[in-house]
């Protein structure tokens, strides 16, 4: 197919929201409404995410990827290329705060990368090959594969934590290359991944955390690296909690708070943390909290030659469990920790 346009495209970059986890789940595709409904748009949407569980010790994605389409926008809201895997989890309006959500029907195992997997993007074959990211400390290329599908996603095929690029400031640019859609283009410092930080409370063990639904819980967290500025201007930063509840013998969360979190920072309050349900007894392990810590920083936008804005976020995630009880006295150990108010080790089952 020809290329209509004699300079590069007007581009679109979007971010979707992860599986029962994020206040919306528009996914990555959402048409703009400003289009003319029957002329051709393109859609490049960018994602950028580390997650880690397991209080660090474990990586469950790891991923940089993109992807390219063309669509005709029409009166109606277009569908997203992910769709929501169940509940979609609230959040407050404001800081220092958290919503409860039930969650009815939890939604089965979702595969990372799989078709169901809403963080991840697919497109179509109508650019280069390849897109690189150029920062001060590396080249990052995402190489096109086709999916079972037919679509094309672009990804970074050696993605893991020890190089994962935090912190880094990114050029983005995609080659020309004959006779396909798309023209190449470049943009300078297009956007920053956010910093990694580590998790100072609670103090986590191997063998796991108890706490006490009766005390607050405070959760604390510092940067490992500063945060980055793109073209001179700040990243916009949210810090959210989540705490799913699930039951031992599932991996899949009944119920979750989602909490705004501020500078490093969140107390989750009894009130909050007595909407979620308690193990029956100290010595019987039922439930397992999951507390999940996203910062997700978004690039300052800047525009096209058209006049679209153009913003990229990254989300980087850690957490690990913990057991909730009812009661401050537990019999789980006589040897039990209680440096930390409100919660302490427990014991393997």
């Amino acid at each position: 197919m020809p290329n209509p346009y004699p300079v590069p495209l007007c581009i679109l970059l979007t971010t979707g929201s992860s599986v029962l986890g994020c206040a919306s789940d528009q996914g990555f595709g959402s048409a703009k409404f400003d289009a003319d409904p029957g002329s051709p748009d393109i859609d490049l949407s960018i994602d950028v995410a580390l997650q880690r569980a397991s209080w660090g010790t474990r990586v469950g994605r790891c991923h940089i990827q993109a992807a390219i389409r063309l669509y005709e926008p029409n009166d109606e809201a277009m569908r997203p290329y992910g769709e929501s895997n169940g509940t979609v989890l609230g959040l407050p309006d404001r800081p220092m705060t958290c919503i409860h959500t039930d969650i009815a029907e939890p939604p089965g195992s979702v595969e990372i990368g799989g078709y169901r997997d809403n963080w991840a993007i697919a497109g179509e074959g109508i650019a280069a090959e390849r897109i690189v990211l150029s920062s001060e400390q590396r080249d990052i290329v995402l190489h096109a594969i086709e999916l079972d599908t037919g679509a094309i996603r672009y990804q970074w095929e050696d993605c893991s934590l020890a190089e994962f690029p935090f912190g880094e400031v990114f050029d983005l640019h995609l080659p020309d290359r004959a006779e396909t859609f798309i023209a190449g283009f470049t943009v300078e410092s297009a956007f920053a991944v956010g910093p990694d930080f580590r998790i100072v409370e609670p103090q986590s063990d191997p063998m796991g955390i108890e706490h006490d639904q009766g005390e607050d819980l405070v959760i604390a967290w510092d940067d490992a690296e500063p945060m980055p500025r793109v073209r001179d201007l700040e990243v916009d930063i949210e810090q959210i909690v989540w705490a799913r509840n699930r039951t031992v013998s599932d991996h899949q969360p009944f119920e979750a708070l989602g909490c705004l979190a501020e500078d490093g920072a969140m107390t989750i309050r009894t009130e909050d943390l007595q909407t979620l349900q308690p193990n029956p007894s100290d010595d019987e392990l039922e439930y397992l909290l999951g507390l999940q810590i996203d910062t997700v920083v978004t690039s300052p936008a800047f525009q096209t030659p058209w006049g679209r804005t153009i913003s990229v976020r990254s989300t980087v995630s850690d957490g690990g469990d913990l057991m909730l009880t009812s009661e401050r006295d537990s019999g789980l150990s006589e040897d039990a920790d209680l440096s930390s108010s409100g919660h302490r080790i427990y014991g393997a089952q």
